[in-house]
This record gives C-alpha cells, sequence and structure tokens, in this order.
C-alpha cells in the first residue's frame, strides 16, 4: 500500500529465498514532464520527501530452511564443477562465473563430461557456455547438444555451432533442424545457417524463407542471415518460380532487403537498379518495389532530396528510362534518374562542404555521445514507431542547423509528421551541456545512416544560445514551423 515502493530488481539468492530490492521513492521523473496537475499531486502527497530510505526485502516461506550464505571464493574447480548440478539457480550461476574468471582449463574434462550429459539439463548448459568461454569447448560437445532430447540444451547448441558451421559433421547435424516444427529452434537454425558462406546453407536459408514466409520471426532471421548478401535474395526473387505471385509480404520483404542494399556500397546499390530492369517484365510487382525503396532512400517526396552514387551506369538502365517516360505509370522512374550519378556520368560528385579534419573529429565524439539518444531513436537513427521519430532522413536533422540546435538546447513539443508517421511524445533538452557537445551531436547524426548534411561547429551553438539565452521552456512544432 505505501507508494513509495519502487522494486527494480528480484532475484534469487544462495540461501533458497528471494530477494527484491526496493528503490523506494515517491517521485522518479524529468522536470520537463512535470505538469502543474502533477506537481500539486507531488506537493499535497509529499511524494518529494523520505528519499534515500531504499532497502532490500528478503522473502522466504514460513517453514524454510535458513542455509548459511556459501564462500565461494574458497571453493576448489572441482567443487564448482559439481556445484553446477544444484537445484539452486544462484549457485550454479556464481560457480560459472568464477570457473570463467578462474580460466579453469584443468577441469575441461568435467565439464566436457557434464556437457554430454543428457539427462544434467540445465547443469549441461553451464558446461557448456563455460567450455566456450575458456576456449576448450570442442565439436564433440556441440554435436552432443545438437542431438539432445531437451529442446533447450538444442537450441544452445546451434547457437555454439555457429562456430563450428564450416566443419562437415556440424554442418550435417545443423541441417537436419530445417525441418523442425518448433518455430524456437527453427529460428535458431535460421540464425546458424546465416554463419555458413556454402551452397547449402545458402539454399538452406531460402527453403526456410520460402516455407515461413507468414513468420515474422523466421524472415528476421533470415534477413539477419543473409547480411551483405541481400542482393542475392532479390536474385532468388528474381529467378525462381515460388516468387513470381505477388503479395504483400513478398513485397515487403522484397522491399526491406532492397533498403539494406541500397545503404551499402556503390557497387551493391548499382545491382538494385539491374533487378528492377530485369524484373519489369515477368514480376512486375518486384520492380514496382525496387524503385519503392529507391524513392524513399532517394528521399523524392521531401524537401531534402537526396542524390544515390553508384560504381557504374547499371546494365540496361539507359533504355528502360527512355522506354518509361512512355509509360504513364511509371513516370517516376525518370525523377529517379535524375537524382543517380556515376563517375562516367557526370564526374566525380563534389562534395557539398569542405570536410576538414576537426569536422571528422567532431562526428567521431559524436558518434561516442550518441549513446544518449539511443534508447529513443536506436542505434539505426530509425527511432520507434508512433513513439519517437527517426533521425535517418529526417528534415528536422537535415534542414535548419538552429532549428535542431532549438530542439536539442531547449526540447520539443507537439504534434509533428515524417513520412505519414505521426509522433508526439515530448522530446526533452539534450542532457549534453558544452557547445562542443551539442556540435558533435550534431554533426554525428546529419551524416550518420546516409544523411548528408553539413557539419556543426561550438561557434554556431554558441550564437543561438545567447540569442534564446532567456527561452525558459520547451520549443513547439508551431513555433519551430512544419517540415
Amino acid at each position: 500500500s505505501d507508494e513509495r515502493f519502487r522494486p527494480v530488481h528480484l532475484f534469487d539468492g544462495t540461501d533458497g529465498n528471494v530477494y527484491v530490492v526496493d528503490m523506494y521513492r515517491g517521485i522518479i521523473q524529468h522536470r520537463i514532464f512535470m505538469t502543474t496537475f502533477l506537481r500539486k499531486q507531488v506537493l499535497n502527497r509529499a511524494l518529494d520527501q523520505h528519499v534515500g530510505l531504499g532497502r532490500i526485502y528478503r522473502i522466504a516461506a514460513a517453514d524454510a530452511v535458513h542455509e548459511p550464505a556459501l564462500d565461494f571464493t574458497v571453493l576448489e574447480n572441482e567443487q564448482l564443477v559439481e556445484m553446477l548440478r544444484d537445484a539452486n539457480g544462484c549457485r550454479r550461476d556464481l560457480a560459472q562465473s568464477l570457473l570463467v574468471e578462474r580460466v579453469a582449463v584443468e577441469v575441461a574434462s568435467l565439464l566436457s563430461g557434464l556437457a554430454r550429459e543428457d539427462t544434467a539439463h540445465p547443469s549441461r548448459l553451464h558446461a557448456l557456455w563455460i567450455l566456450d568461454a575458456i576456449g576448450e569447448l570442442s565439436e564433440v560437445e556441440v554435436l552432443a547438444a545438437l542431438s539432445s532430447s531437451h529442446k533447450q540444451v538444442r537450441i544452445h547448441g546451434l547457437r555454439l555451432a555457429e562456430n563450428y558451421i564450416d566443419q562437415q559433421q556440424i554442418q550435417t547435424a545443423i541441417l537436419t533442424f530445417v525441418d523442425a516444427d518448433d518455430l524456437d529452434e527453427l529460428v535458431q537454425v535460421t540464425l546458424a545457417l546465416g554463419y555458413g558462406t556454402g551452397e547449402s546453407q545458402w539454399h538452406a536459408l531460402m527453403s526456410i524463407l520460402h516455407k515461413h514466409k507468414n513468420s515474422p520471426r523466421v524472415v528476421s532471421a533470415v534477413i539477419a542471415g543473409v547480411h551483405g548478401r541481400e542482393h542475392l535474395v532479390l536474385g532468388e526473387m528474381l529467378d525462381q518460380e515460388q516468387w513470381k505471385r505477388e503479395s504483400a509480404l513478398h513485397r515487403q520483404l522484397a522491399t526491406h532487403v532492397t533498403s539494406l542494399i541500397l545503404s551499402g556500397s556503390p557497387a551493391e546499390r548499382r545491382k538494385c537498379f539491374e533487378y528492377a530492369v530485369e524484373a519489369y517484365d515477368h514480376r512486375p510487382w518486384l520492380s514496382d518495389s525496387i524503385l519503392a525503396s529507391v524513392e524513399k532512400a532517394q528521399r523524392l517526396t521531401s524537401s531534402t532530396s537526396r542524390v544515390l552514387q553508384l560504381d557504374t551506369v547499371p546494365e540496361g538502365w539507359v533504355n528502360f528510362v527512355a522506354q518509361s517516360s512512355n509509360v504513364s505509370n511509371m513516370s517516376r522512374v525518370g525523377e529517379i534518374d535524375k537524382h543517380l550519378t556515376w563517375p562516367a556520368r557526370h564526374g566525380e560528385a563534389l562534395p557539398l562542404w569542405n570536410w576538414n579534419a576537426a569536422d571528422q573529429r567532431r562526428y567521431e565524439w559524436g558518434q561516442q555521445l550518441y549513446t544518449v539518444c539511443i534508447g529513443c531513436h536506436q542505434a539505426n537513427g530509425q527511432g520507434m514507431p508512433s513513439l519517437y521519430p527517426p533521425l535517418a532522413g529526417s528534415p528536422w536533422v537535415l534542414g535548419s542547423v538552429e532549428v535542431l540546435a532549438k530542439v536539442l538546447l531547449h526540447g520539443l513539443e507537439g504534434p509533428l509528421e515524417i513520412d505519414g508517421i505521426s509522433f508526439d511524445q515530448m522530446m526533452p533538452p539534450s542532457p549534453l551541456i558544452s557547445d562542443g557537445e551539442i556540435a558533435a551531436i550534431m554533426t554525428y547524426i546529419r551524416q550518420a545512416w546516409e544523411n548528408e548534411a553539413s557539419p556543426v561547429t561550438p561557434e554556431q551553438i554558441a550564437e543561438i544560445r545567447r540569442a534564446h539565452a532567456s527561452r525558459q521552456r520547451p520549443w513547439t512544432t508551431v513555433e519551430l514551423g512544419p517540415r
């Protein structure tokens, strides 16, 4: 009944009891989110008082036998291996941690025996990962795990098999999971196959993709597994009969794969256009999906369009552009072509600004500082749908330096729309304080994820800060204008 109760962690102890960490705090909130109503509630109920009273609760059964805490540091490695069989998970975890810290190679044979003991779940999982951590794991233990009667052991075996994917026995064992009925096993074997480079692994991946294209988990695992080979997926969709029929899922996959390819090298990007040309006659839906992804990458519907650099002219592209001018629903091809360049076409593209060593250092510093933004805007700059807007391709990021600086210095509130998606979460001021830090993070996000906007200097930030020194509240999207 105490509204200051703030449980932040729950775990089991070596004595078999449950422990709860209670932060014990009446109000946990950033000041920018404190509305007048909330402030009154906090003050009326004195929720801002009685701080520094966090505690740890031990919860035990009324008839529990309280065992004394064990001092694991005095145990020999052989005793720690035996502790891996204990029913208490906390004891097993501590034993594993110490064996890894000690690099206990002298008990590797004991661990190997436990790792191959099929009735010893979950103890054998501890043994497997200890062997892996101390460099003593072999394909013998991995093969035993893959053939286990216990599902979780098989799944862990598939994870460990990734490091042995080129060994024939491991390959053969992994391929037996391709037709698995269990979704967890199917996802794990898909992830494992992604580490292979042979034809058999590739065909297995494509077989799984086609059979389970309605499963988001499997499709995500396949996409992760084909990293760096995404163009082969487009080739598969272009050549194989099972991909001939158009469907929403087929389009979704093609769009996603194309987007990944377009974020790669100029040579990889060129392949997208060649596939679009080749697919137009007998896979029109695939051609359309590829071109739609190109349009998005070029940001043709925004005020900050960008040119894609290719390594050379795509095969068949010039004729394709010429023919499309006579087809009503292909008028966008001409606009796409205007935003393409390659060395022999216009000469080497010149930078939009003179990027110097100071800008590069500031970019690298901003990359480190981005950890404060990653929770909301994600490592890939794509944000979180309907919650936090993307930074990649955002007109708020690529546009005015002054507007972006205002947002970071004072925060932003009010609804905004990017790529047809509405966002209305309040953006608090950046926790970064100095002009140098603000300039660094702005330089980074204006160049990361294929963004192409000018770097920012501390002097620019200082000038904007001085001009709005009296500002005490967030800016609104109305004040800063639609973007």
